[in-house]
């Protein structure tokens, strides 16, 4: 795995055998700004909510994401987080909560649609579900969207519920790019496009709905290479 650096680490520990419970508190420094805190403590003979601990994150770098997502379907994140996180439960079982996180400044590039997008918002966090409404994502020539996103975790497997809608009155332009690809050998198609209207994805990992109804917009060019002996 590659090795990212995310800052100093500071670490606290104080056990306390009269309470049975472990305390731990800390931070994350990056370039001498404290950018992750957390503190809580840890009861070791409760059978349900060992775990107590809120996490303040303010303006924490996600780039360090980057090790950890396939490369072929996302690149390049950028951005910061902030907000509070409180965490319960158990350790095979923890509960997140947070009703106040945002993320800022934040872009990742779509390899398959070769678009770089910008998301600013606020999303939250309840028992472990993570949702957010009207999310403002923009595309390279600063046109807007908006993304509405719930992820339910149902008994241990995912539920996806995703929308993104590209409205015509957002942007004096009239459309959001949502693809712009160059050639490379073996492509079925690429081009620059743009569109308006809207799309869905919901379910989960062994079964997905997806919705789309977008049409084309003025500027679009999309280019199918024909390979081989052809007719038309």
């Amino acid at each position: 795995f590659p090795v990212t650096i995310v800052g100093d680490v500071r670490v606290e520990l104080d056990w306390d055998p009269s309470k049975d419970h472990l305390s731990l508190e800390g931070n994350i420094k990056n370039k001498e700004k404290t950018n992750f805190e957390y503190r809580g403590k840890y009861y070791f003979s409760r059978t349900k909510d060992n775990l107590d601990f809120l996490l303040k994150f303010k303006d924490f770098d996600i780039s360090f994401a980057n090790a950890y997502v396939d490369k072929d379907v996302i690149s390049n994140i950028k951005g910061v987080i902030s907000g509070t996180l409180k965490i319960n439960g158990t350790p095979n079982k923890p509960l997140f909560v947070s009703n106040d996180l945002s993320i800022k400044r934040a872009k990742a590039k779509i390899e398959i649609l070769g678009t770089t997008l910008a998301i600013n918002g606020r999303f939250n966090m309840m028992d472990n579900d993570i949702y957010g409404d009207k999310i403002e994502v923009v595309d390279e020539e600063n046109n807007r969207a908006y993304l509405n996103f719930g992820l339910n975790n149902f008994l241990g497997k995912w539920n996806y519920d995703i929308s993104l809608d590209l409205l015509e009155n957002l942007n004096p332009s009239g459309r959001f790019m949502v693809l712009n690809t160059n050639y490379k050998d073996g492509d079925y198609y690429y081009g620059k496009v743009y569109g308006t209207g809207n799309c869905n994805i919901s379910g989960n990992a062994n079964h997905l709905d997806i919705f789309v109804d977008i049409k084309t917009s003025k500027g679009s060019k999309l280019v199918l290479p024909l390979y081989g002996a052809s007719e038309i």
